[in-house]
């Protein structure tokens, strides 16, 4: 049971630091450069799939170049060459390097195994 639950926790802790690092290269690389939504929801990898909508009869306008400065009026823009399901792919390309990475670290040793080592308690 030990190993396991040490396994669990690693994991967990390794997961959640991918996660930082995923919104964080997601906030920098594809947010306002593949796609711009103009109401977007704090931590935007962290809400897969609101990337861009409609709103208001607004729709969702395909742009040569995104321009960051938009206002809350405007319409969600995305570059163009891209769609939503090819956000969906990055998404799922982050998520996965996320997750094996994850494991990744998982399996290295954290801590010095001070048992049989000559270490008293």
């Amino acid at each position: 049971m030990y190993p396991l639950f040490r396994f669990m926790v690693k994991f967990g802790l390794s997961l959640l630091m991918m996660t930082v690092v995923c919104e964080l290269v997601w906030d920098f690389f594809v947010f306002g450069s593949l796609y711009l939504c103009t109401d977007p929801p704090i931590f935007g990898f962290l809400h897969p799939g609101d990337w861009v909508h409609t709103f208001d009869g607004n729709s969702i306008q395909v742009v040569a170049h995104i321009v960051p400065d938009s206002y809350p009026g405007d319409p969600d823009s995305l570059k163009e060459g891209w769609n939503v399901t090819r956000l969906w792919d990055v998404w799922f390309g982050f998520a996965g390097v996320a997750v094996v990475v994850s494991v990744g670290l998982t399996r290295l040793p954290w801590l010095p195994d001070w048992r049989g080592k000559g270490y008293s308690k």
